[in-house]
């Protein structure tokens, strides 16, 4: 048996959110390319400055993204939702945040030691938050995947 509560909550609208992702090719195309690089990256100047503009690049793919899945992907002001899955909503509203202020604060760091003239030195560190980002995100899409899956079911 379900609690419900009467609080206003957050729910996924599951085939809005599940659109929005599909439909940005551009972004998803974006994250390979970081992930190829991550993969074989070759600390030359020239892969320093393509992770520069790479992560500048996501920086505002994701700043879009995730304002289109907050519109059109959760439902705010909702009645009669159960407990568990307003805070499953709430927790992948605050993952967005969380990943924007992480690709924010990496795409900050590479820009400086671009400015610098250092970011072919500290190439490795950069790739190293950039992995480190790539495996939120991971995480992130996959908890996002369950919660349009359980919404499909409801």
């Amino acid at each position: 048996m379900a609690v419900v509560t009467q609080q206003l909550t957050t729910m996924i609208n599951s085939a809005f959110l599940q659109e929005v992702k599909e439909s940005n090719v551009e972004l998803w195309t974006a994250v390979h390319q970081l992930r190829q690089l991550i993969v074989d990256a070759d600390p030359t100047a020239s892969e320093a400055r393509r992770l520069v503009s790479l992560l500048s690049q996501l920086r505002d793919m994701f700043a879009f993204e995730f304002s289109l899945e907050e519109a059109y992907g959760f439902i705010e002001g909702c009645r009669g939702i159960a407990p568990l899955v307003a805070q499953r909503a709430r927790t992948a509203k605050l993952q967005h945040q969380e990943l924007y202020l992480l690709i924010h604060e990496l795409c900050e760091q590479a820009e400086e030691a671009q400015y610098r003239g250092v970011a072919e030195r500290e190439f490795p560190q950069l790739l190293a938050k950039a992995a480190e980002f790539d495996s939120q995100l991971r995480a992130h899409e996959s908890f996002e995947s369950e919660l349009i899956i359980a919404g499909y079911r409801t």
